[in-house]
């Protein structure tokens, strides 16, 4: 499943930015100029007097020694700090990772949260009117999740709501953006896909959630509704409110009788009890 994000890990690992690199070279070729200055400055004094002696080689040999092991004392050290600052950054990166999951994704179904949801419809639907690609949205509704809730109890009803969740993110696409809208009320934004396959993957939702357990106990498998609908762009609407509202409206079309204005396309609509394992999905017919 997508994991979207406004940011680049590789920026935020970046040690510095390309102007404060140079800035920091340039001060590191000072601070080595400055020390071997300080070296050459210290030697001379110690060693002039020591002229055409024994002890001029053996200060110059000491000093050299010196040199050494302070620049590669430094070059460690240096070293060290880049990691330490690199392992700091990673860390502060994978917290705010962590923070950003958290903030767009439902606590109990770990599916996309609605504030999410019409977040990135919109950037979609700023994409697919920019270059001119189809837009769909599925909106599903789960029922009935309330009368679980009272028959069974709100933990059998949770388990329902994470395994439909859960069947929702193996079904759809890795493109696909899954979420739970409300309580019972999902939804999923399909990018670059038009209304025949919107209703193609209806078709594959429709087939899973009729012939896969959602309980791990057998005995608990409530009796449920699916019931879907469908709307996007350019076909449907051009506002996310509108494209929301349109697919909500098909779900609540097909409750209405079949003289009424049902929706445009004839939309799946699951009836699952408790054992059934068939293929028998209910159609609404416009």
């Amino acid at each position: 499943m997508t994991k979207p994000s406004d940011f680049s890990p590789a920026e935020a690992l970046e040690v510095s930015t390309s102007s404060d690199a140079k800035q920091s070279r340039g001060t590191r070729w000072m601070l080595r100029i400055a020390g071997a200055g300080v070296l050459l400055v210290g030697w001379l004094v110690i060693s002039l007097q020591d002229i055409g002696q024994l002890a001029l080689v053996v200060n110059t040999i000491v000093f050299l020694v010196m040199a050494l092991y302070a620049f590669t004392a430094a070059a460690a050290l240096r070293s060290d700090a880049v990691k330490e600052e690199r392992k700091l950054r990673l860390r502060l990166l994978v917290h705010n990772m962590e923070l950003e999951s958290i903030s767009m994704r439902d606590e109990l179904t770990k599916l996309f949260n609605r504030r999410y949801l019409f977040e990135r419809l919109e950037r979609e639907l700023q994409t697919a009117e920019g270059f001119q690609r189809p837009l769909a949205f599925i909106a599903i509704e789960l029922k009935p999740v309330n009368h679980v809730n009272h028959t069974y109890g709100y933990a059998v009803g949770d388990q329902l709501l994470v395994a439909f969740g859960q069947l929702l993110m193996d079904t759809t696409r890795a493109t696909d953006i899954p979420a739970r809208m409300t309580g019972n009320k999902f939804g999923v934004i399909l990018p670059d896909t038009s209304k025949r396959g919107a209703y193609t993957l209806i078709e594959r939702l429709v087939r899973s959630i009729a012939t896969t357990p959602l309980m791990e106990d057998a005995g608990l498998e409530p009796a449920i509704v699916a019931s879907f609908g469908m709307s996007g762009y350019p076909w449907g609407s051009d506002t996310i409110d509108a494209i929301v509202q349109q697919a909500e409206s098909e779900i609540a079309a097909q409750s209405v009788p079949d003289n009424e204005q049902g929706p445009a396309m004839d939309i799946p609509k699951v009836s699952r009890r408790p054992g059934q394992n068939d293929f028998k999905p209910k159609v609404h017919q416009t």
